[in-house]
């Protein structure tokens, strides 16, 4: 029997029983009333029926009437379950099928028909095998012939459907058993949900994953206290240890100062949600080095802190870096401050020597076919004036033929050197640069390490070729300036016009020709616009003369300018002048000059000062200040290291650039000097820009007695009011 059947049973006994007890209530209160009590008169006496046939008829009247309403709310109920059915199957977010045990769709729901982009009635024509992926296939199919055999009440997979269009879509299927009052099987119920996003998602999350397990960088998260709950591979790089070994540890465990996390970085992140800086931690290996450190809260979704993150990474090469790099910058700086040979050099070999840590320094020059030493540091075999032995020299070559750095960290071992003459010399490490000029190896700068073997970094051998190409154009600059230098007397006068007015600024210049024929080059200047606010402003002086140096002149201002235009950093500009000139002038021609790229709105000045004079700002407070950011002439050599510098002007202050006509004006023996120009300087502070370059020139002159031996540059700029 099924349920819609038990129920009208139920209302019909229900009625029968409503009924005969009405009908027996009826009949007894009848009788009672006509015969006062007497039952059994009653049951047999005919002229009785008719009270009998009224209660039968009202009984059946009753009986009707009962299991009608009963049968009616029955339906009612019946029809409120299967509209709650059909809105389910009908309207549920997940796809909805039912199977026949020939895999054919029954009926589906509309939402499964959507997901694969069928209509429900192309759907029920179909097999689920029809639209499920070919590699999919076995597998469903095998777990649909396990569950309609009974012996697996349920399965669940993810598989693969194919939509109408031919796309995948990935799938959530679990799978079950219809079945009647009898417990017999009527057909496979499938319950689909879509989970292609939710896997993009795991995909996503997996590549996140192993993107920070391979990053280059440390990634270690902690809990709020500091102990470490995970850390990726590049922390074992960085530290040493595994991510096993630190698993549980305290941060404080790996810093060199065992409290600063507690004390500084943990109270910062939990204030702030974030802490980053430099820190000095411990290797495994039990030496202190630098890391960076990018520090921040990890939170839940409702916001509340969970854990922390941070992001290390090893410094050390980089604080290495920049330990040399302000080395090579002092060394610059020597270079270019004197014309003297050997002073040069021998400041060359101290700072480097600190800078490499070298313990001792040998520069070997050619000397025709000999190979002597001419500059030592440190105690040495070999003192200054020594020719070098052949199996010293076998080295050299090594060198000279590389034209580059040789590294040898092992020079017990190493096969390129002879190692039984290292282990007699107790060299351990050495390194070698060779120093050329004009496109020839005229010496060997060499620095060598005996009390432990050195593993030399990319930085440290960077250095030393930076520091090669440095020391050759000192010897290069050293030869240039004791030559005379030739007249510019063809330096057109077009290579001076500068525009009248510049927005945002007030400008004066002054250019003047030396009179004598003696130790004179051709200066020039310019100022222009740029784009975003800003001027260019140059000063430069070039050491050649007549029409190849007018040439120059041109080229150098004209390159400068293109360059400008394309608006990189003065080091940048330089850096692509220098290779751009180099290219064009001849071994004898360099050029001095100041670049700056002043910012009209807020007064901000960035520069590159190659090998010239150091330009002055006069500050309205009475203070000048000198601009000491030095570069390299620009034209000698390719491939040179320029830096830009930085700094501002102020509305009232002054900068004043000029050539080295200014300085080196003579009065006898004696230089106008910088000394004489700062103090001039700091008494033209009031002065309109357009009136200083006069005014200066106006005391070299009287200073020199109107004898002036070279060419003059000044340019004085100011902010406008």
């Amino acid at each position: 029997m099924d349920r819609n059947g038990y129920y009208v049973v139920k209302a019909i006994v229900i009625a029968l029983a409503i009924g005969l007890g009405f009908f027996i209530a009826d009949s007894i209160i009848n009788a009672y009333i006509l015969h006062r009590g007497n039952f059994s008169r009653l049951l047999f006496r005919p002229d009785l029926r008719e009270i009998w046939v009224r209660s039968f008829v009202l009984f059946l009247a009753l009986i009707f009437n009962l299991a009608y309403g009963q049968l009616k709310r029955v339906e009612d109920k019946l029809r409120i379950i299967e509209e709650r059915f059909r809105r389910i199957f009908e309207e549920v977010p997940l796809g909805i099928t039912l199977v026949d045990f020939d895999y054919r769709f029954v009926k589906v729901n509309p939402r499964f028909a959507q997901m694969l982009g069928y209509t429900e009635e192309e759907l029920t024509k179909l097999k689920f095998t029809d639209i499920t992926h070919p590699d999919d296939v076995s597998k469903d199919a095998d777990l649909a012939r396990s569950l309609f055999a009974g012996k697996i009440p349920f399965y669940q997979t993810e598989k693969r459907y194919i939509k109408k269009n031919g796309e995948i879509l990935l799938a959530s299927l679990t799978a079950s058993m219809l079945h009647d009052e009898k417990g017999r099987p009527l057909c496979g119920l499938g319950m689909i949900e879509d989970i292609t996003e939710r896997k993009k998602a795991e995909e996503s999350l997996r590549l996140f994953m192993q993107a920070v397990e391979e990053a280059p960088n440390g990634v270690q998260i902690t809990d709020l206290e500091g102990r470490v709950i995970y850390s990726n591979k590049a922390i074992k790089e960085i530290y040493g240890f595994s991510p096993e070994e630190l698993k549980g540890k305290h941060v404080n465990d790996m810093n060199a100062d065992p409290k600063y996390a507690s004390k500084v970085i943990l109270p910062s992140i939990l204030k702030t949600g974030r802490w980053a800086g430099e820190l000095m931690v411990k290797h495994k290996k039990g030496y202190i080095f630098p890391i960076y450190l990018n520090t921040s809260m990890v939170r839940d979704a409702g916001g509340r802190p969970i854990a922390l993150m941070g992001i290390i990474t090893d410094i050390t090469a980089r604080k290495q870096a920049e330990k040399l790099n302000n080395a090579l910058s002092s060394i610059n700086m020597a270079i270019i401050s004197t014309l003297d040979f050997n002073e040069i050099m021998q400041k060359v070999i101290v700072e480097s020597a600190r800078a490499l840590e070298a313990e001792v320094i040998g520069i070997a020059l050619r000397e025709n076919d000999r190979w002597v030493i001419r500059y030592v540091y440190g105690p040495t075999r070999y003192p200054v004036g020594v020719e070098l032995p052949p199996e010293e020299v076998d080295y050299i070559k090594m060198v000279v033929e590389t034209r580059g750095p040789v590294a040898v960290s092992d020079a017990f071992h190493d096969p390129r050197v002879n190692n039984e003459l290292m282990r007699e010399l107790g060299v351990r490490s050495t390194l070698a640069i060779p120093l050329i000029a004009r496109e020839k190896v005229f010496g060997v700068m060499r620095f060598t390490y005996r009390t432990a073997q050195v593993t030399f970094t990319d930085a440290q051998i960077d250095f030393a070729a930076k520091l090669g190409t440095s020391v050759s154009l000192a010897l290069e600059n050293a030869r240039l300036f004791e030559s005379q230098r030739r007249i510019a007397d063809t330096l057109q006068e077009a290579l001076l016009t500068v525009p009248e007015k510049v927005e945002g600024v007030e400008f004066g210049s002054l250019y003047h020709s030396a009179t004598e024929a003696a130790r004179v080059g051709g200066d020039f200047y310019d100022i222009f616009e740029l784009e975003h606010g800003k001027v260019g402003i140059v000063v430069g002086d070039i050491s050649g003369s007549g029409i190849e140096a007018a040439a120059l002149t041109s080229v150098v201002r004209n390159t400068i300018r293109a360059y400008a235009y394309e608006d990189g950093t003065p080091a940048l500009i330089m850096s692509k002048t220098n290779d751009a000139v180099s290219k064009i002038s001849s071994p004898n021609d360099f050029v001095t000059v100041f670049l700056g790229v002043l910012n009209i709105g807020d007064g901000s000045l960035s520069y590159c000062s190659a090998g010239h004079p150091p330009v002055m700002i006069g500050r309205l407070t009475g203070v000048v200040d000198l601009l000491t950011e030095r570069s390299p002439v620009i034209g000698a050599f390719k491939g040179l290291h320029y830096r830009s510098g930085k700094d501002k002007l102020s509305k009232g202050d002054m900068m004043v650039a000029y050539t080295d006509g200014v300085t080196e004006a003579r009065h006898d023996k004696d230089f106008f000097g910088e000394n004489r120009l700062i103090e001039l300087v700091r008494n033209l502070k009031a002065m309109p820009a357009r009136e200083v370059p006069k005014v200066i020139f106006g005391e070299v002159v009287k200073y020199s007695a109107g004898r002036l031996l070279d060419d003059i540059v000044i340019l004085a700029v100011s902010l406008k009011d």
